[in-house]
């Protein structure tokens, strides 16, 4: 019942909304107003990372970045903020997602409807009348807040789209970090290829990708023009790659092992239902070990937790008695690599990141993977098993994983070449320049002089 009236209440106030913009869409008093409103909720990203309210007035020589849907980033709006090279805004996403709701009254809107617009449809008059809002809105509010240009994380972000259109229209740079950048198998590339075409034609400024398999991908699908994209590595791999050269690995007073969860429609639930069951039962046979599991909070929210919760009970495992077992979505992934001694993953590029640090990596290739083509062309990096342990069941894989718990070895240095190239071509730059190469697009987008 409360759901029900607060759902109520809400459509009451949306329809009250859309009402008011219908009536002063245009008039440059109420959009000066609302810019106003707007930029009260604008925060700045300190050097040191901490969050304090915009400071009006201009920085020579720094980038302002306004960084659109900011939660959907990882670290990089504080990376870039700890060079001093760049002013990094960002907004709540409330602002965002309200106007979008406000202007599309047909329901939920997709990023593919509003980029590959076709006369007639049904999204033309709203998308037309939601631009000419935007331009007198953006343009009072970045006479408020100074703003060079508008970084949003995927360019199928319904939500940042019209906003990065408009920025781009006004004068201020449109560019987009693409983070999923892991197109390591032939499905996934021709996934990726044909669901950009869909979306017909960048209408930004640039894109920033990580690798030059990625690059490849958005130039074949017709989707970006070779002169608007670019592969510059992964921001958050520059310290990591720092700290292994400097060998500023962490001790850990027991033995640790790691097991990153995966996409389990990709690998397959029986075997996510055998590696999570094989760490269980190796926990209550080793208590001097600890284990670690670690989710990705997306996929941990979106329903592996329910998942995880069904198995445990199926196999009447309760988590509270096994004392050497952590489940950590939240925890920083590079520090839990550093920390462990051998790690399971597969079809993520923690194997590369775990990989260039020399860890053992132990990869789940299950016979159930092998036997279905299906699977086996949505496992990603296989060409390349060859660098780490493959264990087809979970029998070998306990074996792995206690043999190198027992007996640590040192990784040889042709196979620790042979994943550093890997990861080069597919993560990021092992010279750990990438903050460098970012910072230096950033400026040739906005011309900002440095000082």
């Amino acid at each position: 019942m409360e759901i029900n009236m607060r759902s109520i209440f809400s459509s009451i106030k949306l329809y009250f909304l859309r009402s008011i913009f219908s009536l002063f869409n245009h008039n440059s008093f109420f959009c000066g107003t609302l810019a106003w409103l707007c930029s009260k909720s604008i925060k700045e990203i300190t050097s040191d990372g901490k969050f304090t309210n915009f400071k009006s007035g201009l920085n020579k020589g720094m980038i302002s970045a306004l960084f659109l849907s900011h939660e959907k980033f990882r670290d990089d709006p504080f990376i870039l903020s700890a060079t001093k090279k760049v002013r990094v805004l960002i907004i709540k996403n409330y602002w965002q997602s309200r106007l979008v709701n406000i202007f599309y009254t047909k329901g939920p809107v997709n990023s593919a409807a509003l980029q590959a617009m076709v006369p007639y449809g049904p999204l033309v008059r709203p998308q037309e009348r939601f631009h000419a809002f935007l331009r007198i809105f953006l343009t009072s509010l970045y006479k408020i807040v100074h703003v060079d240009c508008v970084i949003s994380s995927d360019v199928r972000n319904e939500y940042d789209f019209d906003w990065g259109v408009v920025s781009k229209e006004i004068g201020r740079a449109y560019i987009a970090f693409h983070r999923e950048n892991l197109v390591a198998s032939l499905k996934s590339y021709n996934t990726a290829r044909y669901r950009m075409n869909k979306h017909k034609r960048f209408r930004g400024n640039h894109i920033i990708v990580h690798n030059n398999i990625e690059k490849k991908m958005f130039n074949e699908s017709g989707y970006v023009d070779e002169s608007q994209i670019s592969a510059l590595g992964c921001l958050r791999m520059d310290n990591f790659i720092k700290r292994i050269k400097n060998g500023n690995l962490p001790k850990t007073k027991k033995k640790r092992f790691l097991f990153f969860s995966f996409d389990i429609p990709s690998v397959g639930i029986d075997v996510y239902h055998k590696v999570l069951l094989a760490v269980i039962q190796l926990t209550t046979q080793y208590p001097e070990i600890d284990f670690i599991i670690k989710p990705k909070p997306d996929f941990y929210h979106k329903g592996e937790k329910n998942t995880m919760d069904k198995i445990f009970k199926e196999a009447e495992v309760c988590l509270d008695k096994i004392q050497n077992l952590q489940i950590l979505p939240y925890v920083d992934a590079q520090s839990l690599i550093l920390e462990s001694d051998v790690i399971c993953a597969i079809n993520s590029t923690v194997m590369l990141e775990a990989g260039i640090a020399g860890k053992p990596i132990i990869v789940p290739f299950f016979k159930e993977c092998q036997k279905s083509d299906d699977r086996l062309n949505n496992i990603k990096l296989k060409e390349y098993f060859h660098l780490f342990e493959v264990a087809i069941d979970d029998a070998e894989l306990k074996s792995k994983i206690l043999k190198h718990l027992r007996s640590p070895i040192k990784i040889s240095e042709e196979v620790m070449e042979g994943r550093k190239k890997v990861f080069e071509d597919f993560v990021s730059s092992m010279d750990a320049d990438a903050t460098e190469r970012y910072v230096s697009l950033l400026r040739s987008m906005t011309d900002v002089k440095v000082y």
